[in-house]
């Protein structure tokens, strides 16, 4: 219908020019232009109908065939974000401890390495223990901030969606 619509307006166009035409040379033989016109009108418009009817019919399996990968996209998107979420959350737990577990060791760290190594009272702290303090104080931290991350990872896929 809306083919109809448009070669009418074309001829109707075409026709209107044709007048003009003829109103400027009143000599032209346009006539074989107009026959032109309406043989081509009729020859290809069923044949643009035609095209149009098997085009929409196309049409209707080919966007269901977009929303469906529309909609696999945005699941797959989901399902990504809800992946970092996880990650993110997981990796800020285990930062989080172990900075915790550093700041509360820092303390303690030099009369663990006291023990283990003592010094004089007199003396100040060799370079080695303080070395020895500050390793103690990164593995332990390391070592309490992975067991936090590892608990959380576990916490976090057992409250997996199906």
């Amino acid at each position: 219908m809306g083919c109809l619509h448009l070669c009418r307006r074309i001829s109707l166009c075409d026709r209107l020019t044709l007048t003009r035409i003829k109103t400027t040379d009143e000599q032209a033989d346009l006539d074989f232009l107009n026959n032109f016109a309406t043989l081509t009108q009729e020859k290809y418009l069923r044949q643009i109908q035609a095209d149009t009817a098997a085009f929409d019919s196309a049409l209707k399996p080919l966007g269901n065939f977009i929303q469906t990968v529309q909609g696999i996209t945005d699941i797959e998107r989901t399902q990504n974000e809800r992946v970092l979420n996880q990650t993110v959350a997981i990796a800020g737990v285990g930062i989080s401890v172990a900075s915790l577990a550093a700041s509360s060791l820092s303390n303690q760290a030099a009369q663990i390495v006291q023990v283990w190594r003592p010094i004089p009272k007199n003396q100040p702290p060799s370079v080695s223990n303080l070395w020895l303090s500050a390793a103690l104080i990164l593995l332990v931290s390391i070592a309490v901030g992975g067991l936090a991350a590892l608990i959380t990872s576990a916490l976090v896929s057992r409250k997996k969606l199906p």
